[in-house]
């Protein structure tokens, strides 16, 4: 997920450069997809797809590294259990976005921008992941998810482990980090916490079945 200054790489690095490119643009059709599709799913089932929170943290993410760092809603109907929520989104909105920037911003100003870029990038992922599946979790329905989005988003982040193993391989001056302990943690958690997403999705989509069976049998009874 991180910037590279392909200047700097080894020539060895460029034999390969191509399996890393690739991994990029599957990680883009996967996360582009993603966000279609969901727009697509909020508008029909009328909610959103994504938690609070980490549609800041990632919206901050965009506006930190597209615009300083260049290289109509139903959302309140999901707040009715917390008015105080409920009435506040926007102003919750623009704050969480100011703080999650500020986050970025201070993170790029102590590591530098290109390494700073990778490692809030791997940390918004994580966020959406658990933000995710507690959401689908708490709310008890699937309602603003479905496979199709899982699966895109899924695949467009599972991809970008490839290029950095390639990075890794045959570039490994400017890619040290990605055998750090935190790195593979990263790794391992995304892949535990996005994988069960799926499974958390089939489980509550069955739960949905059944008691939709059991209303149809009541009233026939």
């Amino acid at each position: 997920m991180n910037v590279a200054d392909l200047s700097r790489a080894p020539p060895e690095y460029h034999d390969v450069a191509w399996i890393a490119d690739t991994c990029k643009l599957l990680m883009g059709v996967g996360w582009t997809t993603n966000y279609v599709g969901m727009i697509y799913k909020s508008l029909r089932d009328q909610t959103y797809g994504m938690a609070l929170m980490p549609l800041c943290c990632n919206f901050a993410w965009e506006l930190t590294y597209a615009l300083i760092y260049p290289f109509g809603s139903d959302l309140e109907k999901e707040w009715a259990h917390a008015p105080l929520v409920q009435r506040n989104i926007p102003i919750i909105f623009i704050v969480c976005v100011a703080g999650w920037m500020s986050a970025h911003l201070a993170l790029a100003a102590q590591i530098g921008p290109a390494l700073a870029q990778a490692w809030s990038a791997y940390g918004c992922q994580l966020l959406l992941t658990v933000g995710g599946l507690s959401q689908l979790i708490s709310r008890g329905h699937s309602r603003g998810a479905s496979y199709f989005l899982w699966f895109s988003r899924f695949f467009g982040s599972l991809v970008i482990v490839p290029q950095d193993v390639v990075r890794y391989r045959y570039w490994r001056r400017d890619h040290e980090f990605m055998a750090s302990p935190f790195y593979i943690w990263f790794v391992c958690t995304f892949l535990l916490l996005d994988g069960s997403y799926g499974i958390c999705l089939w489980y509550v989509r069955r739960f949905e079945r059944e008691e939709a069976a059991a209303k149809s049998s009541k009233k026939t009874t």
